[in-house]
């Protein structure tokens, strides 16, 4: 129970305050359009890592001593990691949709600071 509420909930309030307290200190603030609501929906979603959940897992429980407690683990990992993958999907779905991301330019409009690296490269060269 208490990996699964480490990767649910620890990892959403230790990334968005992380986040908030750069904003604060002016150390970094967040792409333009975007709000804290983005970052913690984002921030939910680093609850799917597992692989560092089921590493600490293996040193803290030796499966000679208890194999039962590594499966328990391992379940409770999948479950946070899972839980966590739709919770911050339809999260970021919700604040997308409440708040959702105006650029400046349409789509389909293309400028020269969208060309591919080969093509300014060319450009460069034949004014040279």
């Amino acid at each position: 129970m208490g990996i699964a509420l480490g990767l649910i909930l620890g990892k959403p309030i230790g990334v968005t305050g992380a986040c908030w307290l750069s904003a604060k200190l002016g150390i970094a603030r967040p792409p333009q359009g975007l709000n804290f609501g983005h970052v913690f929906g984002a921030s939910i979603l680093c609850g799917i890592g597992f692989t560092m959940s089921i590493f600490i897992a293996t040193l803290a429980f030796p499966s000679t001593v208890s194999p039962e407690l590594i499966n328990t683990s391992r379940i409770a990992i999948f479950i946070g990691s899972l839980a966590s993958a739709f919770i911050g999907y339809f999260t970021l779905k919700a604040v997308f949709d409440r708040y959702p991301v105006v650029t400046n330019k349409p789509m389909n409009e293309s400028s020269p600071t969208d060309q591919q690296p080969a093509e300014k490269v060319a450009e460069v060269n034949s004014v040279n």
